[in-house]
Protein backbone atom coordinates (compact mmCIF):
# COMPACT_ATOMS: atom_id res chain seq x y z
CA UNK A 1 0.00 0.00 0.00
CA UNK A 2 2.60 2.32 0.88
CA UNK A 3 4.58 1.67 -2.92
CA UNK A 4 1.33 2.05 -4.33
CA UNK A 5 1.04 5.80 -2.65
CA UNK A 6 3.99 6.51 -3.31
CA UNK A 7 3.75 5.79 -6.85
CA UNK A 8 5.35 2.96 -7.35
CA UNK A 9 2.86 0.97 -8.42
CA UNK A 10 5.12 -1.88 -10.08
CA UNK A 11 6.83 -2.46 -7.35
CA UNK A 12 4.09 -2.67 -5.60
CA UNK A 13 2.23 -5.28 -7.75
CA UNK A 14 5.66 -7.44 -7.45
CA UNK A 15 5.52 -7.17 -4.04
CA UNK A 16 1.95 -8.79 -4.00
CA UNK A 17 2.51 -11.04 -6.26
CA UNK A 18 5.80 -11.85 -4.42
CA UNK A 19 3.41 -12.47 -1.16
CA UNK A 20 0.98 -14.47 -2.91
CA UNK A 21 3.97 -17.28 -3.94
CA UNK A 22 4.78 -17.29 -0.29
CA UNK A 23 0.78 -18.11 0.65
CA UNK A 24 -1.83 -18.30 -2.33
CA UNK A 25 -4.10 -17.59 0.37
CA UNK A 26 -3.27 -14.13 1.63
CA UNK A 27 -6.10 -12.27 1.99
CA UNK A 28 -4.13 -8.73 2.08
CA UNK A 29 -2.16 -9.33 -0.93
CA UNK A 30 -5.25 -10.30 -3.15
CA UNK A 31 -7.38 -7.40 -1.85
CA UNK A 32 -4.60 -4.89 -2.84
CA UNK A 33 -3.68 -6.60 -5.94
CA UNK A 34 -7.44 -6.41 -6.80
CA UNK A 35 -7.43 -2.83 -5.64
CA UNK A 36 -4.32 -1.49 -8.26
CA UNK A 37 -5.69 -3.33 -11.21
CA UNK A 38 -8.39 -1.42 -10.52
CA UNK A 39 -7.21 1.67 -10.18
CA UNK A 40 -5.10 0.71 -13.26
CA UNK A 41 -8.05 -0.27 -15.41
CA UNK A 42 -7.25 -3.73 -15.35
CA UNK A 43 -10.69 -5.10 -15.10
CA UNK A 44 -10.26 -8.80 -15.86
CA UNK A 45 -7.28 -9.16 -13.36
CA UNK A 46 -8.91 -7.13 -10.60
CA UNK A 47 -11.78 -9.04 -11.52
CA UNK A 48 -9.50 -12.23 -11.07
CA UNK A 49 -8.87 -11.39 -7.93
CA UNK A 50 -12.28 -10.61 -6.38
CA UNK A 51 -13.55 -13.86 -7.20
CA UNK A 52 -10.55 -15.78 -5.55
CA UNK A 53 -11.23 -13.32 -2.51
CA UNK A 54 -15.24 -13.97 -2.12
CA UNK A 55 -13.68 -17.96 -2.57
CA UNK A 56 -11.95 -17.16 0.15
CA UNK A 57 -14.41 -15.22 2.05
CA UNK A 58 -16.40 -18.40 1.54
CA UNK A 59 -13.78 -20.31 3.44
CA UNK A 60 -13.19 -18.49 6.43
CA UNK A 61 -15.64 -18.77 9.52
CA UNK A 62 -14.83 -15.65 10.69
CA UNK A 63 -15.95 -13.90 7.96
CA UNK A 64 -19.47 -16.23 8.44
CA UNK A 65 -19.73 -14.81 12.09
CA UNK A 66 -19.29 -11.16 11.25
CA UNK A 67 -21.87 -11.75 8.49
CA UNK A 68 -24.05 -12.75 11.42
CA UNK A 69 -23.31 -10.16 13.74
CA UNK A 70 -24.41 -7.74 11.45
CA UNK A 71 -27.63 -9.36 10.19
CA UNK A 72 -28.55 -9.36 13.97
CA UNK A 73 -27.56 -5.85 14.11
CA UNK A 74 -30.16 -5.51 11.19
CA UNK A 75 -32.43 -7.77 12.57
CA UNK A 76 -32.65 -10.23 10.38
CA UNK A 77 -32.30 -13.40 12.55
CA UNK A 78 -32.90 -16.18 10.40
CA UNK A 79 -29.73 -15.04 8.20
CA UNK A 80 -27.48 -14.49 11.35
CA UNK A 81 -28.04 -18.13 12.01
CA UNK A 82 -27.42 -19.49 8.44
CA UNK A 83 -24.05 -17.98 8.38
CA UNK A 84 -23.53 -19.25 12.26
CA UNK A 85 -24.30 -22.61 11.15
CA UNK A 86 -21.89 -21.83 7.95
CA UNK A 87 -18.82 -20.88 10.52
CA UNK A 88 -18.98 -24.26 12.48
CA UNK A 89 -18.95 -26.61 9.67
CA UNK A 90 -15.79 -24.86 8.99
CA UNK A 91 -14.55 -24.41 12.46
CA UNK A 92 -16.41 -26.68 14.69
CA UNK A 93 -16.34 -26.38 18.33
CA UNK A 94 -15.94 -22.66 18.33
CA UNK A 95 -17.72 -21.23 21.19
CA UNK A 96 -17.93 -17.60 19.62
CA UNK A 97 -20.31 -19.14 17.67
CA UNK A 98 -22.46 -20.97 19.82
CA UNK A 99 -22.64 -17.30 21.74
CA UNK A 100 -24.42 -16.07 18.99
CA UNK A 101 -26.55 -18.86 18.17
CA UNK A 102 -27.75 -18.69 21.66
CA UNK A 103 -28.49 -14.86 21.08
CA UNK A 104 -30.12 -15.30 17.69
CA UNK A 105 -32.22 -18.25 19.25
CA UNK A 106 -33.57 -16.09 22.27
CA UNK A 107 -34.31 -13.13 19.70
CA UNK A 108 -36.98 -15.06 18.20
CA UNK A 109 -38.46 -16.76 21.11
CA UNK A 110 -36.28 -20.17 21.17
CA UNK A 111 -35.43 -20.17 24.55
CA UNK A 112 -34.74 -24.29 24.62
CA UNK A 113 -32.40 -23.93 21.89
CA UNK A 114 -30.64 -20.52 23.01
CA UNK A 115 -30.14 -23.18 26.16
CA UNK A 116 -28.51 -25.12 24.28
CA UNK A 117 -26.63 -23.38 22.08
CA UNK A 118 -25.20 -21.73 25.76
CA UNK A 119 -24.26 -24.60 27.35
CA UNK A 120 -22.30 -25.99 24.31
CA UNK A 121 -20.76 -21.98 24.32
CA UNK A 122 -20.08 -22.83 27.76
CA UNK A 123 -18.02 -25.98 27.28
CA UNK A 124 -16.46 -24.79 24.38
CA UNK A 125 -14.86 -21.61 26.02
CA UNK A 126 -14.12 -23.55 29.00
CA UNK A 127 -11.90 -26.07 27.04
CA UNK A 128 -10.45 -23.15 25.10
CA UNK A 129 -9.13 -21.34 28.15
CA UNK A 130 -6.44 -24.38 28.76
CA UNK A 131 -3.48 -23.76 26.57
CA UNK A 132 -0.30 -26.46 26.85
CA UNK A 133 -2.26 -28.11 30.01
CA UNK A 134 -2.16 -25.33 31.83
CA UNK A 135 -5.70 -23.45 32.61
CA UNK A 136 -5.82 -19.66 31.48
CA UNK A 137 -7.51 -16.99 33.39
CA UNK A 138 -9.44 -15.69 30.44
CA UNK A 139 -13.00 -16.06 31.47
CA UNK A 140 -12.74 -15.95 35.20
CA UNK A 141 -10.00 -13.48 36.43
CA UNK A 142 -10.59 -15.19 39.89
CA UNK A 143 -9.68 -18.56 38.70
CA UNK A 144 -6.43 -19.34 40.02
CA UNK A 145 -4.41 -21.12 36.83
CA UNK A 146 -2.07 -19.27 35.25
CA UNK A 147 -2.34 -15.69 32.86
CA UNK A 148 -1.57 -16.20 29.85
CA UNK A 149 1.01 -12.80 30.40
CA UNK A 150 2.58 -15.33 33.23
CA UNK A 151 2.76 -17.99 31.17
CA UNK A 152 4.48 -16.10 28.17
CA UNK A 153 7.26 -14.65 30.65
CA UNK A 154 8.51 -17.54 31.99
Amino acid sequence: VVLRRTGRQGLAEAAMLHALTLDRSNYAAMNNLASLYQRQGKTEQSLRYQRRIRAHRQKNPWFHHAAAEQALEAGEVTDAIASLKRALKLAPGKGEFYLLLQVAHREIGEIDKSEQYGELADTALAEAETYGGERMRIVSPSHDGPTVRSLLTH
